[in-house]
């Protein structure tokens, strides 16, 4: 049986212990009230834990010596402990209270004196994880998060991001604290803080998201001297919180860079020396770029050492057309190579920028012999391709239609006819073609009522399936309505065309704005000035969104003077100038049709004209408000000398700043006709031009070289045309300008 003993046998014992008395440590003070001999003191070594709640109710294990002198207070922070047990001289244990966060002294109190230790427990907080930030961040790691809560001061044992350990863990003070993520996987993952006093977490509180992926550059070229606007399109740029976006090309930073879109960026284009240039794409969730999508070339301007020929074994090819989207080059044309006498469609293609064709083109039409196909279209949308022709192979000729999927590798087995009425009963001639994502839009002259009408059809499905046709020009019944021309802007579609309703040929404009679904009710006249007898003819539009380019030949200055005239609407048609305005500076121009472009508010056009007292020169002139003010004197583009060789058949491409011409040029000829394809290029929107225009064709002949087609795309721009360098003119050749 143990005897417990009394205060007085406590007090003998330590007297008679004196001489056991050691000093306490550093952290201890103590505090005797007898006045004679040395009292041996109480000796605290250790007290565990060093920390505990703020709500109080740890459980204090103390470590020393005499403490059975008797104990009679234990005080933590100021307040005292509880359920204070004395087990032996060197071991005891109380109960915490209730206190302040942040470090405290412990005082135990004897019979005989009083033992301060400075600092000895620490209160904290709950242990609670409220917040992580950022929330987002790479795949790879390595993410600096913060993370705010309470109880830090517990002792931080460790970090776990969707279950992998965290590194580099640092207490910023209770509430706050620091590492770094692992790697991890796409998607939500829980945030896990293990401290002294246990756990606490987040579900799904960081986001690792993929670094950002860039799949295309537009325009995919430019010239070293940059300062022109890129478009990046891909994934990652904004998603799962994607911060601090830089972008580099050819390794030197863009400065202006702006996150439109998770999948679209825009940019100016720094200099860089001539040759392709790595672009790249980094923000807080990784590093992306493109080798190889984007292209410098030099000025000025440098044009393929040799041209190139498109179709295997053409006789007699007829109305070329070319189509381009990024690297991959289209070409069709009209072709009598099937030795049967009939005109079919062929075509060939490119997938390196327009340097190779395939070695064998194809025929595309599925019309049985007898028929001829004739006047075709091309347009291109990524690997869509679409073509649009004319077609006997009913009697009277039908609009006919193709399209391939991938790229024009394959072709299906039937074409289509797009027109609805019999087939054979009217002719239907001269189709437009237009594409925008799924959306297809065929335009034509059409005859089934007895006089010319402009006829639209759509389809909705990349080609597969069309609609039944309607009329677009709303002109009584017996007027007619010819030379119809669209372009199309998402689900805006735009026409106009030559109409005779009022007895003199004028220009008139309908539109849709939902993909062609409906057109207004009413169409609209938009050479309003032109005075009763006299005549506007062949129309040119091009569009941008809202904002619709209209020009035309117009007859009012005298019967056999035709100007160029335009007018333009800015709200996707429901208004327009309300007077035209002349672009030429006052010459008659020539009759070929007018060339136009148009991107943001910048309008170019480009036209021949008799000036010079002599044969045609190539003119031009441009707007960059959308069409309110022009240039005061317009400029001529070839540069052989003014009227001495005729040049037409002029095409016009624009693409940003860059603004190319191309025509068919007599200055080479030795013997009547001979014509060569030549360019001018403007890189400053059409401010300024290259002092000597380029010659396309490379033979070294006088032979014939005539209808030009161009396409472009920053600094990179081809032109094909039908070629008589074999004496028959029985080839189609493509030229392009190179870095």
């Amino acid at each position: 049986m143990r005897v417990i003993p009394t205060p007085l046998d406590r007090l003998v014992a330590v007297l008679t212990a004196i001489f056991l008395f050691t000093a306490c440590d550093s952290r201890t003070e103590s505090d005797s009230s007898g006045g004679g001999s040395a009292v041996p003191q109480p000796v605290i070594t250790s007290i565990n834990p060093p920390s505990g709640p703020v709500s109080g109710g740890t459980i204090l294990q103390i470590a020393g010596a005499g403490f059975d002198q008797g104990v009679t207070k234990v005080t933590v922070g100021g307040t005292d402990a509880t359920q204070i047990l004395v087990a032996r001289d060197s071991q005891m244990s109380c109960v915490a209270p209730p206190g302040d966060a942040g470090p405290v002294d412990i005082v135990i109190t004897t019979e005989l004196a009083t033992i301060t230790v400075r600092n000895a427990f620490s209160y904290f907080n709950p242990l609670s994880l409220t917040a992580v930030e950022p929330a987002f961040g790479s795949v790879d790691g390595g993410t600096e998060i913060t993370l705010r809560g309470s109880g830090f001061n517990a002792g931080l044992v460790g970090v776990t991001v969707g279950g992998v350990n965290a590194t580099e863990l640092v207490r910023v003070d209770d509430g706050e604290a620091r590492c770094i993520t692992p790697p991890g996987t796409v998607g939500p993952a829980d945030v896990t803080l293990t401290a002294n006093s246990g756990q606490a977490s987040i579900p799904g509180g960081f986001n690792y998201g993929s670094g950002p992926t860039i799949l295309e550059v537009s325009p995919p070229t430019g010239f070293e001297a940059g300062g022109f606007r890129i478009e990046l399109t891909g994934t990652g740029f904004a998603a799962n919180g994607a911060t601090n976006t830089t972008v580099t090309v050819g390794g030197v930073d863009v400065i202006d860079a702006v996150v439109l879109s998770d999948n679209l960026i825009r940019a100016t284009a720094p200099p860089n020396p001539v040759g392709p240039a790595i672009i790249e794409v980094s923000n807080s969730n990784g590093t992306g770029q493109i080798t190889g999508g984007f292209v410098y070339y030099g000025l000025p301007m440098q044009i393929g050492a040799t041209d190139t020929r498109i179709d295997a074994n053409a006789l007699t090819p007829q109305d070329p057309r070319v189509a381009m989207d990024g690297n991959r080059v289209y070409v069709t044309w009209a072709d009598t190579q099937a030795g049967n006498g009939d005109s079919d469609i062929r075509f060939n293609w490119s997938d390196d920028g327009g340097i190779t064709f395939q070695a064998q083109d194809v025929r595309i039409d599925t019309a049985p012999d007898g028929a001829d196909s004739i006047r075709p279209q091309v347009v291109a949308d990524g690997s869509d391709v679409y073509v649009v022709w004319e077609d006997t192979r009913n009697g009277a000729t039908d609009i006919y239609f193709t399209h391939s999927g991938d790229g024009g590798m394959t072709w299906p087995l039937a074409d289509e006819r797009v027109c609805s009425d019999p087939p054979g009963a009217a002719a239907s001639e001269r189709p437009q073609l237009c594409s925008n994502g799924n959306f297809v839009y065929v335009l034509w002259t059409d005859l089934r009522d007895g006089y010319a009408e402009t006829y639209f059809n759509r389809s909705i499905d990349s080609g597969f399936s069309f609609e039944t046709d309607r009329r677009v020009d709303t002109d009584p019944a017996d007027s007619v309505s010819t030379d119809a021309r669209m372009c199309c802007d998402g689900a805006r579609v735009f026409i106009a065309w030559e109409d005779q309703r009022s007895g003199d040929r004028e220009i008139r404009f309908n539109g849709s704005l939902d993909a062609g679904s409906s057109f207004y009710t009413d169409d609209v006249r938009l050479d309003v000035d032109n005075p009763v007898g006299s005549a506007s003819a062949m129309p040119q539009i091009a569009c941008d969104g809202a904002r619709i380019y209209v020009v035309w030949h117009d007859y009012r200055a005298a019967v056999n003077e035709p100007h160029v005239w335009f007018n333009r609407s800015t709200d996707g048609g429901n208004s327009w100038l309300v007077n035209d305005l002349q672009v030429d500076g006052g010459a008659p121009t020539g009759m070929a049709p007018i060339a136009i472009d148009a991107e943001d508010q910048t309008v170019c056009v480009a036209w021949e004209d008799t000036r010079a007292a002599g044969e045609t020169d190539v003119w031009f002139n441009r707007s960059v408000d959308g069409g309110d003010t022009w240039i005061p004197g317009d400029v001529r583009l070839d540069t052989d000398a003014a009227g001495a060789a005729a040049s037409g058949e002029i095409v016009l491409c624009l693409s940003g700043d860059n603004v190319f011409v191309a025509w068919a040029d007599g200055r080479n000829a030795v013997t009547l006709p001979g014509e060569d394809i030549y360019l001018n290029h403007s890189i400053d929107g059409g401010a300024t031009w290259l002092a000597a225009d380029l010659r396309m064709d490379t033979d070294a002949s006088d032979a014939r070289a005539i209808t030009p087609q161009i396409v472009c795309d920053g600094a990179l721009v081809l032109i094909g045309w039908h070629d008589f360098r074999d004496g028959f003119g029985n080839q189609l050749r493509l030229n392009r300008s190179v870095p």
